[in-house]
């Protein structure tokens, strides 16, 4: 298949060789008016504005090249008068003169990085659905480029990965990526990625052997997520465990951790703590700081011992902060040298494989000290 192959460009190497020839070439060309150009390159000489005579030279150019069956001259050639359409901002002029390179020269080597920047410009514009097309034709159509060191095959399923409407056609994106294009920096984003693809798609056993590979990976932040470790951790708590710690209602389990408060109840309070990640913190300090982490976790598995010890006040109502999809419950006088104000935090479940807790409410950790 053709898009199997694979194509090295050394764009250096290119211009270097080709590059005094040009120069010559231009210079035999200079200031010399085609009527052949002025008539089949009207179009893009109209966009060209003060650069016309530029222009004109370099159509001269590629109509030598292409006779001559000169790929990669007409390549340099080409992104030089996709520069100046640039510089013109006449985006229709500039997608209309590499459509055409590639219906005039459909087996050219070239055609993956045209039909790209196509696709850039009208991801760059807004039209998403033409940007998608031409990365989905890319991949079907033409051999994969090696440019500059990256993979033109690479661009095209990353942006499909985010373009794309249906979860099976960014979950195709994701897995292709992680066959073809694997690598220890990208992989831990990908599997993240496909797991919610998954989910998407109600395929939630697809969904739990995929978050399982990724954390077994070494934990890296992911972009857009900075959370997902812990909302991993959570998730697969809740696929290998009973979530009898979810509360369909938020007022009932505040209602709970009120009432295990007051009565010193240490098992109610540790039954009511989620089991996934459940962190303490600062505010000031990062959830998926792995250090804050393992430093603070003794805090909530010696919870007895603190309660134990204090006069815990709890807040009559939930913060003003709270909201549909979590809540903070401020309580204080806790014996804790570093902090005496703790707040309790509540979020939302999302777990759709079931329908039982999905939607319900878990106590997932404690900020320590007053709210930033």
């Amino acid at each position: 298949m053709p898009c199997g192959r694979l194509i090295r460009v050394n764009i250096k190497r290119i211009s270097r060789y080709i590059f005094m020839g040009l120069c010559a070439a231009l210079l035999v060309f200079s200031g010399m008016i085609f009527v052949s150009c002025s008539s089949r390159f009207s179009y893009f000489m109209a966009a060209a504005g003060s650069q016309k005579a530029r222009l004109s030279e370099l159509f001269s150019l590629l109509d030598k090249y292409s006779a001559q069956g000169k790929a990669r001259e007409r390549f340099v050639i080409n992104r030089q008068i996709i520069e100046i359409l640039d510089s013109s901002e006449r985006v229709d002029a500039k997608i209309q003169f590499l459509t055409s390179i590639t219906d005039a020269f459909p087996d050219d080597m070239f055609n993956a990085y045209y039909l790209a920047v196509v696709a850039q410009t009208y991801q760059q514009t807004g039209a998403s659905r033409f940007a998608a097309y031409y990365y989905d034709r890319i991949l079907k159509n033409y051999p994969d480029l090696d440019f500059r060191g990256e993979y033109v095959h690479e661009l095209c399923l990353r942006q499909i990965a985010n373009l794309a409407t249906r979860p099976e056609e960014r979950a195709n994106a994701c897995l292709e990526m992680l066959q073809r294009f694997d690598d220890e920096s990208s992989r831990p984003e990908l599997l993240f990625r496909l797991a919610r693809e998954y989910e998407q798609m109600s395929d939630w056993e697809k969904a739990r052997k995929t978050y399982e590979e990724f954390v077994m990976l070494k934990k890296t932040v992911i972009p857009g997520f900075p959370d997902a470790w812990e909302q991993v951790q959570d998730k697969l708590a809740m696929f290998t465990n009973k979530p009898d710690w979810v509360v369909g209602d938020l007022n009932v389990l505040v209602r709970k951790i009120r009432t295990a408060i007051g009565e010193k109840d240490v098992e109610t309070l540790q039954a009511l703590r989620a089991k996934g990640y459940f962190f303490t913190i600062t505010w000031e300090q990062n959830k998926s700081d792995m250090a804050n982490f393992f430093s603070v976790i003794s805090v909530a598995d010696y919870l007895g011992v603190f309660l134990a010890n204090s006069d815990v006040k709890v807040a009559p109502e939930l913060d003003a902060d709270s909201n549909a999809r979590e809540a903070f419950l401020r309580t204080e006088r806790w014996e804790f040298r570093i902090h005496s104000t703790w707040y309790f935090y509540f979020r939302r479940v999302d777990f759709g494989p079931d329908p039982d807790i999905n939607g319900g409410w878990e106590w997932a950790g404690i900020y320590f000290g007053e709210k930033l």
